[in-house]
């Protein structure tokens, strides 16, 4: 009840850790200066032995994206550089996508009508389709199927081979 199953992984809790953390600490701290006024030294020892673990963690924040998403981005960096700043973009992250290119995004229809789902592309007045690979089962699935069967209004205007990530033109 506390944790839906649609909330995967641990990135509504990251804003909270800190504060869990301290919380914790100071827990513990007042816990042992109950039990012996004298001992307020090892939860001070304990914190500092914390500190030493954070240093793997920040080496690890320095890590590189993953390829799937360095070719994102640089498809969102590539639409910055070369397309005019009122161009509507469809992208499976449309917030992420927004953020690298500065281009207003959304999302395509969930849906496994093709019909549907171009006719939203068509009323959100979006001229430019990004198809990528980033773990995401309902690009391939809702996505692909109407790349395909509409290929004729969907020119291939950019790809970036391994992965495969393309930027496709909506034509009317």
């Amino acid at each position: 009840l506390l944790w839906p199953e649609v909330w995967n992984g641990v990135r509504f809790l990251l804003g909270v850790l800190p504060l869990l953390v301290m919380l914790a600490i100071w827990g513990l701290f007042d816990l042992i200066r109950r039990i012996s006024p004298h001992a307020v030294t090892i939860p001070m020892v304990m914190a500092l032995l914390f500190l030493f673990t954070l240093k793997p963690l920040h080496a690890m924040a320095q890590k590189d994206y993953h390829p799937v998403w360095k070719n994102y981005i640089r498809i969102a960096e590539w639409v910055k550089e070369n397309v005019p700043s009122s161009v509507v973009v469809i992208a499976r992250k449309p917030t992420l996508f927004w953020y690298w290119s500065g281009h207003a995004s959304t999302n395509y229809r969930m849906t496994l009508d093709a019909e549907a789902l171009v006719a939203h592309i068509d009323s959100v007045g979006a001229e430019l389709v990004v198809y990528e690979q980033l773990g995401y089962a309902s690009t391939h699935r809702n996505l692909y199927p109407a790349l395909v069967k509409y290929k004729e209004r969907f020119p291939r205007l950019l790809y970036i081979d391994e992965p495969y990530t393309a930027l496709f033109r909506v034509l009317p």
